[in-house]
């Protein structure tokens, strides 16, 4: 019996006992803080693969979808965790890009509660972002092909611009022949066709560029000056003109000075000779109805549009916007400086460039339904120096994460 007493009373193993029950969830609690430290770790780099991938579909210079999105999948790849191989899926447009990734870290420690993995998740989503450099030449036709049409011998260069044609057709941009061709982008919502490598890389399926004056017109009367009706100037002539409403048009073959203010072309041409002398500080010529412009090479031109903002400020040449389609000519030398916006939303306009065309102009954008270049000329942008309505529309210049 004392034996028995004293087996019952004897607690010397209890501590042993006690403390192996306790060191489960002692280690289930330690092993807890190893593989969550571990999985945070992954989640971060997981989040931060995603987030770069997005990125890359959105700023690599590419001409197709699939082309982001390979660029994607090699950031990705390239930034992911090593100890994880999650399962990811790529939504690529021109405007947004989504990348999801999902995947699991393996346990150590958490295996003794069963916890054999822990889940990940990551999503990164990135948009397009608008403040590169503004068009030099801007085609709004919605479907010309050869909507900008640079073939032949054309020697382009366009300084701090862009060429960017809203047209959805097949070869929207078309630069071939001899020409040679340098911007800052080549975009279209149809294609860009080229004969040769243009730096930077095309790009295809872009956004419909804004028409930053739609609906731009002219608040004053356009009735005929009887006075101003049929108005020429022979070579051997000089003469001062002065803003009004001009019907029959105005054939400047001689000397012209061009006052301040806004010219009305109706019903007739501004026609300026090979041979003539034109010159005009802050005006602005308005196009009525079939109306439009015809200038020939050789002439000594130079002209420079409104500083005032209201109502064409910038802007040199501006069509009606309720005009029909028609053809304009420009045919410019290194005597032709023209300073402003050429507006002509429903013209094809037809540019032939000699000599150094444009070098002196540090602002003369092209906005029409289409363009077509031949010869040499520069184009530039520099919005610094005029004073406009509105502010040319950007080209896309990046991206940034939204999610």
């Amino acid at each position: 019996m004392d034996l028995l007493r004293r087996f019952r009373e004897n607690d010397r193993g209890a501590v042993a006992i006690v403390f192996a029950v306790a060191l489960i969830p002692i280690m289930g609690l330690s092993g807890a803080a190893i593989d969550y430290t571990r999985a945070t770790q992954a989640k971060s780099k997981l989040q931060a693969a995603t987030d770069s991938a997005a990125l890359a579909a959105l700023t690599i210079k590419a001409s197709t979808l699939s082309q982001r999105e390979l660029a994607a999948r090699t950031v990705f790849e390239a930034n992911r965790p090593d100890d994880v191989m999650p399962s990811v899926t790529y939504a690529v447009g021109q405007k947004e890009a989504v990348v999801t990734a999902t995947g699991e870290v393996s346990t150590s420690m958490l295996k003794v509660l069963r916890i054999n993995d822990i889940g990940l998740r990551a999503r990164a989503k990135a948009v397009r972002v608008y403040d590169g450099p503004p068009p030099c030449i801007l085609t709004l036709s919605p479907s010309a092909t050869a909507a900008i049409d640079m073939t032949g011998n054309t020697t382009f260069q366009g300084k701090g611009c862009v060429l960017h044609s809203n047209s959805s057709a097949s070869g929207a941009i078309t630069i071939g022949g001899s020409a040679t061709v340098q911007a800052d982008g080549y975009c279209a919502v149809g294609t860009v066709t080229a004969g040769f490598t243009l730096t930077p890389p095309p790009e295809n399926g872009c956004d419909v560029m804004e028409d930053p004056y739609k609906g731009l017109s002219y608040s004053g009367s356009t009735t005929c000056d009887p006075k101003l009706r049929n108005v020429s100037v022979q070579p051997q002539d000089s003469k001062n003109l002065w803003p009004g409403v001009y019907c029959g048009g105005l054939d400047l073959k001689g000397k012209v000075t061009f006052a301040k203010g806004v010219y009305v072309i109706k019903d007739g041409d501004l026609k300026i000779g090979s041979q003539s002398d034109v010159t005009g500080d802050e005006v602005t010529f308005y196009f009525v109805g079939t109306s439009t412009f015809d200038i020939a090479g050789g002439a000594r031109l130079e002209l420079s549009a409104s500083t005032e903002k209201e109502p064409f400020g910038g802007l040199l040449f501006v069509q009606d916007p309720n005009a029909p389609l028609n053809t304009t000519k420009l045919n410019g030398n290194s005597g032709t400086i023209l300073k402003g916006a050429i507006y002509m939303p429903k013209s094809h306009v037809e540019v032939t460039g000699n000599g150094s065309f444009g070098v002196s102009s540090p602002f003369m954008p092209i906005i029409a339904n289409t363009v077509k270049m031949s010869g040499s000329s520069v184009q530039e942008t520099k919005e610094t120096s005029v004073n406009l309505p509105k502010p040319l529309p950007r080209s896309a210049s990046g991206a940034r994460l939204a999610e």
